[in-house]
């Protein structure tokens, strides 16, 4: 599997966010311990990395 990852923050990464949604990428999961989100469309994958 392939990805992308992002490393952003603040208002960069909520403005990133909302372009992924728009672009119908979903958010898949979070870590808990860690600023990460997982985006996904299909075989798409996004790691969000604040």
């Amino acid at each position: 599997m392939a990805l992308i990852e992002f490393a952003t923050r603040g208002d960069k990464a909520r403005a990133l966010e909302a372009l992924l949604a728009t672009l119908g990428l979903e958010k898949a999961g979070a870590r808990r311990n860690k600023a990460l989100s997982l985006w996904r469309q299909g075989e798409v994958r996004i790691v969000l990395n604040e």
